[in-house]
């Protein structure tokens, strides 16, 4: 599903390169093009980046508090960012399911000029046991491969433990329940491993929040992450990448701004008339103009949104040069 070609010109103009550490001839581990990935992940966004988050349930849910977007606004300034969360619930490495006419998760990278590439998957898929670990290494190796690009940067973000405590165990013995068996840390490792091979940037968050010790939930249901916690993953996401991590009271206007971005692109990106857009439905009456039945109206309103996403984006830099 792509975006008009007027609209595409105006926001997403990047010329991604990679950070060089060190020497000048040293490229940044996340160029995808080396096999050696350093201790340190690290990264550095450039002007007009198009950064986009993919995952399942935890990373789309980013969108609602943008805690991450934020801390990488105000990691960067003077360059203007763009954030695309492309997440979905339920997505997997093996299947990515998108309705009919949405086009797949590959076309729709694409479809926005993506620079920079975050990626979480490796929780739910642990659930299917040790098994089956290394189909899911093969099925992720092969995603990334689909998506890389000469100038598109990776970041690869390990899942999330499971927070057994907050699980409804409903009086069943623990080690009957499959997140208490599922060994997340050994596919957090598999993925550090693969991440290593192919050359992309790695984040630990699993390790991360394993050491922070929390004295209190960090999931709703043992799986999702909450708000404060959204907060804290984001946090320790800048610290794994070598970027300033604080999150401070001052980037709040900045977040609510970010917010609103966030959920104009929902709307736009995953219209909930979609099916009448772009899908299955497109030939249903109520999809066109009631006197001129080959104009399809719906597909014009979607469109409406693209200015107010640019304005928003505008207010997001507006609030960005308040920080000091």
């Amino acid at each position: 599903m792509r975006l008009s070609i007027t609209f595409q010109q105006r926001w997403y103009r990047s010329a991604s390169v990679f950070f060089c550490i060190g020497i000048a001839t040293t490229a940044l581990v996340c160029c995808n093009s080396s096999p050696e990935t350093p201790d340190k992940a690290q990264l550095e966004l450039k002007n007009n980046d198009i950064v986009v988050f993919t995952g399942g349930t935890n990373i789309a849910d980013l969108r609602k508090e943008g805690y991450l977007e934020t801390l990488l606004m105000a990691a960067s300034p003077g360059r203007k960012l763009h954030f695309r969360n492309m997440a979905w619930e339920g997505d997997v490495v093996e299947e990515q399911y998108r309705e009919t006419g949405f086009e797949g998760w590959e076309s729709n990278l694409d479809s926005v000029n993506c620079s920079v590439l975050f990626a979480q998957f490796g929780q739910m898929e642990s659930l299917k046991g040790e098994d089956s670990l290394s189909k899911f290494i093969n099925d992720y190796r092969s995603l990334l491969s689909n998506a890389r690009k000469k100038d598109r940067r990776i970041v690869v973000i390990s899942p999330i433990p499971f927070e057994i405590k907050a699980l409804a165990l409903t009086g069943k013995r623990a080690e009957n329940i499959p997140a208490v068996r599922a060994p997340v840390e050994k596919y957090a490792m598999a993925i550090k491993k693969m991440a290593a091979e192919e050359g992309y940037a790695y984040v630990d968050l699993f390790r991360q929040l394993e050491a922070h010790e929390l004295n209190e939930r960090y999931t709703t249901d043992g799986i999702h992450l909450t708000a404060g916690a959204q907060q804290l993953a984001a946090s320790l996401v800048m610290k794994e990448l070598s970027l300033p991590w604080a999150y401070k009271e001052q980037y709040e206007p900045l977040r609510k701004r970010v917010q609103d971005m966030n959920s104009l692109w929902f709307q736009y990106w995953r219209a909930g008339n979609g099916a009448f857009i772009y899908g299955a439905e497109t030939v249903q009456p109520f999809s066109r103009d009631w006197k001129d039945r080959n104009r399809r109206i719906l597909p014009e309103e979607r469109m409406m949104l693209e200015p107010y996403i640019t304005k928003a984006e505008d207010l997001i830099e507006e609030e960005r040069a308040n920080l000091k």
